[in-house]
């Protein structure tokens, strides 16, 4: 098994052969994608001031990893982890880009096997973006929309790692795309998630409603400051829109029923793995 790596020390595994270079590097690329039988793109920007960040990361770098792969003699099925956001590409720059990079791959006709997954939300451990939220939920609040009713879908990185496993293992055609979830039939709305994070720091955790201008105002300051200070934010007015959605629930039924994968980390027990 082979792993693409920025790193000059990564961290040793037997299991695993580090390449190193990025997705610019033509003869990593060529080196990583030779004699594979299967391909695992999860690489990407989630952190950015402007499109083009976005769109260098997430659509060209999957450009030209379809590129080296269906020049190879044998190309590999290939997976591209992609994400939910990738259904509403008006929201935002990063959520385009996964759209782009999405629809490259679809657009193959040169015998190249792919199937994409669309998860949501993704954490666990070593999750930074989550943390802080984490932090001020255990202090009993929790910044929200101000409509508590829309739904919010979540996975747990094991079941995504379960999930392409799944990929990996199964004979499963090419051609189709995918979202995952969590266990939780119907995704969460926020007065679950509330209750979930009571249960969970055993107190009161309250909503800060904040109302639609007010979460855009604070991307674009912090967008702004970003761009200032040239280093890449995550709460962006496109982020922002992003959150406020009302509907990002999932149907995971069709991939359970492809690869008889089915999630065990509702958020309940994920916020336990959490702190082991």
């Amino acid at each position: 098994m082979r792993a693409l790596t920025r790193s000059k020390r990564p961290l040793h595994s037997d299991r695993l052969t580090w390449i190193e270079g990025s997705l610019e590097c033509s003869s990593a690329l060529k080196e990583l994608v030779q004699g594979a039988t299967h391909l695992v793109h999860l690489a990407g920007c989630v952190r950015g001031n402007r499109r083009e960040t976005f769109l260098h990361a997430n659509t060209e770098a999957t450009k030209r990893l379809v590129s080296v792969c269906t020049r190879t003699r044998r190309p590999p099925r290939f997976l591209l982890v992609s994400s939910m956001a990738a259904r509403e590409p008006q929201l935002s720059h990063y959520a385009n880009s996964k759209h782009l990079a999405e629809a490259y791959l679809s657009r193959q006709t040169s015998g190249l096997e792919w199937t994409i997954f669309r998860p949501p939300a993704v954490y666990g451990p070593g999750d930074t973006e989550m943390r802080p939220l984490l932090e001020l939920a255990s202090k009993g609040v929790f910044p929200t929309p101000w409509n508590l009713d829309h739904r919010l879908a979540l996975i747990h990185v094991k079941d995504l790692v379960d999930a392409i496993v799944a990929w990996i293992n199964s004979t499963l055609p090419g051609g189709e795309t995918f979202e995952l979830s969590d266990p939780a039939p119907n995704a969460y709305d926020w007065h679950q998630l509330l209750q979930i994070l009571s249960c969970h720091y055993g107190r009161s955790v309250s909503a800060l409603r904040m109302p639609q201008m007010l979460w855009l105002l604070v991307g674009l300051l912090n967008l702004g400051f970003g761009r200032l200070t040239g280093r890449p934010v995550m709460l962006s007015p496109g982020k922002a829109r992003e959150f406020l959605h009302p509907d990002w629930a999932a149907n995971s039924a069709p991939i359970t029923q492809a690869l008889n994968w089915h999630p065990q980390m509702p958020l309940s027990v994920g916020l336990k793995a959490l702190d082991r």
